[in-house]
């Protein structure tokens, strides 16, 4: 069965043995906060709520799952983020005491700045 878990702005989906990954909240004719879709644990929260999913719900996710593909510029996009993110306490550091930033730790950043598709 294929996968599909929303939480703390995370969305997940696990198909076709691949992991897609993604902050975003998909939009379904239902409200959530969370969304646990998964052999073991199918239903959603809702203000502190669980809910499990009706039959229409189920086709809903089942539908959006198969709709979902692997996008490699946001896939790009995400880890160059994520890299731009984890190293910003060099510049951070820099700015408050003056200490260098390493040159591959520079270049590295500089690469991933590039590779952003803003779009």
């Amino acid at each position: 069965m294929d996968t599909f878990i929303h939480q703390n702005g995370l969305s997940v989906i696990e198909k076709e043995g691949k992991r897609l990954e993604g902050f975003m909240k998909p939009d379904f004719s239902f409200y959530y906060d969370e969304i646990q879709f998964h052999e073991t644990s199918k239903g959603y929260v809702l203000n502190g709520h669980w809910t499990g999913f009706t039959a229409e719900q189920q086709q809903e996710l089942v539908a959006y799952i198969e709709g979902q593909q692997e996008d490699a510029e946001a896939l790009t996009n995400l880890e160059s983020q994520m890299y731009l993110a984890d190293t910003d306490w060099y510049a951070i550091r820099k700015f408050e005491t003056g200490v260098t930033i390493p040159q591959e730790i520079l270049t590295k950043r500089q690469e991933a700045r590039e590779a952003i598709v803003q779009g």
